[in-house]
């Protein structure tokens, strides 16, 4: 059995940093340029 391994703490922000920009305009250009909604309010919230 193989040993938990825990990731340096830099690569998991790493991570992080590099998800945001890549997220943000796909989520910016749908409701932006679709005009997509969510149609339940609690979906804005999450």
């Amino acid at each position: 059995m193989q040993a938990h391994f825990d990731p340096p703490a830099w690569l998991e922000v790493l991570g992080w940093v590099s998800l945001a920009p890549a997220g943000a305009p796909a989520i910016i250009a749908d409701i932006g340029l679709r005009g997509a909604r969510q149609r339940m309010w609690i979906m804005h919230v999450v």
